[in-house]
């Protein structure tokens, strides 16, 4: 093992497998609550779930990969969080997929950033936003007070 700047990554075969090696960096806080504490009183809490590795990562993003696109797709009950998951697993949706991607440079801070050390530092979660409410008056969103970019 070899320690990166945010997490320790495993080199195999000179490749690194930064995906899964995130991956599993991740399930070391599931089932941890953050709860932050605005000055106005306000509380946010987030329980980090194993399901939600997908898209606190960037994946769902990535639109012009196949997998994904099935995953974004409602309607396709086969390509859940647990199925990418399970691929990247299995490294069969590796980094070289993600890094690939045309949309790459959608995600490509949050995905250099990412580690469970940095889910819990301000540094990381300063994407918490304050906005107007009646903009989402006819959305299931209609009860949100903040926004995690």
């Amino acid at each position: 093992m070899r320690k990166g700047a945010f997490l320790y990554l495993e080199e195999r075969d000179g490749y690194m497998h930064e995906l899964r090696d995130k991956y599993l960096d991740y399930t070391k806080i599931i089932n941890y609550t953050f709860k932050y504490e605005f000055e106005s009183g306000n509380c946010l809490e987030y329980k980090f779930l194993k399901n939600s590795f997908p898209h606190l990562i960037g994946l769902h993003k990535l639109t012009d990969l196949p997998i994904i696109q099935r995953f974004n797709d409602k309607s396709d009950s086969m390509v859940s969080a647990k199925y990418l998951i399970s691929k990247i697993k299995q490294e069969k949706l590796t980094e070289e997929d993600v890094k690939n991607s045309v949309h790459f440079h959608k995600i490509a801070n949050r995905y250099h950033g990412f580690s469970s050390d940095n889910l819990f530092s301000m540094t990381y979660t300063d994407v918490i936003i304050d906005f107007d409410v009646s903009l989402l008056n006819k959305s299931h969103l209609v009860n949100t007070q903040y926004i995690l970019l």
